[in-house]
């Protein structure tokens, strides 16, 4: 049985009714437990590449094909609810889809931040958080539920250099230590070389780079 999660066959998206191309010919394979970052400049169909992927939006061409597996979504600017403390927030899927008890929130969100390397979520409310603790609050709670694959549209975009470096080595703690598969999208490839050793390139006609080694961080 193949290990593929999802496979984008010449893919490709126009919008309606104008026949605009948001997304050519785009193909790539994704395995479990692997990572794979699409690349490219504002506008360039990199979100619609995900929203594909969820199957929230159909190609016009070409075709996908997706295996069963439980996803964690990561949207961008994190979208937390601004009603809830940070901490609520990243239990919300606990107590919402596993009815889980305080003892047991408690337990999977210290054993996810020991993994991430990062503190606990604040029990302060959402609003009054840093854009930083904010943005790893979201990446938690994307990932609280252990899914198999993480999709994740532009990890960190809101925050400046350091930020959005520290939040693609948290994903990359995740991936390594738990093998969650992940595709994730960004303008600035350079924070997530450590991650991936594939990369789809939309600037321009979609290119596939493959790197022979994984890198880590220290």
């Amino acid at each position: 049985m193949s290990s593929d999660l999802l496979v984008f066959d010449g893919v490709g998206l126009q919008e309606q009714p104008s026949g605009r191309t948001i997304i050519d010919s785009l193909s790539f394979r994704l395995a479990a437990g692997r990572a794979l970052v699409i690349a490219g400049p504002p506008a360039s169909g990199k979100s619609a590449a995900l929203d594909l992927a969820c199957g929230v939006i159909q190609p016009t061409s070409g075709t996908i094909a997706r295996r069963d597996a439980t996803l964690g979504w990561l949207p961008q600017a994190g979208s937390l609810a601004s009603n809830l403390t940070l901490w609520d927030n990243v239990a919300l899927p606990l107590r919402w889809h596993r009815r889980a008890d305080d003892v047991a929130v408690e337990d999977a969100i210290h054993r996810l931040c020991d993994v991430m390397e990062c503190e606990p979520p604040q029990r302060l409310p959402t609003a009054n958080a840093s854009p930083e603790r904010r943005a790893v609050a979201a990446v938690a709670r994307a990932l609280i539920l252990r899914p198999d694959l993480l999709i994740a549209d532009e990890p960190g975009g809101d925050l400046g250099a350091d930020g959005r470096e520290d939040l693609w080595r948290m994903l990359w703690r995740v991936h390594a230590e738990w093998g969650t598969a992940i595709l994730a999208t960004t303008t600035d490839p350079g924070p997530s070389e450590a991650l991936t050793d594939q990369r789809v390139d939309l600037r321009g006609p979609p290119t596939m780079a493959f790197r022979l080694w994984r890198g880590a961080w220290g």
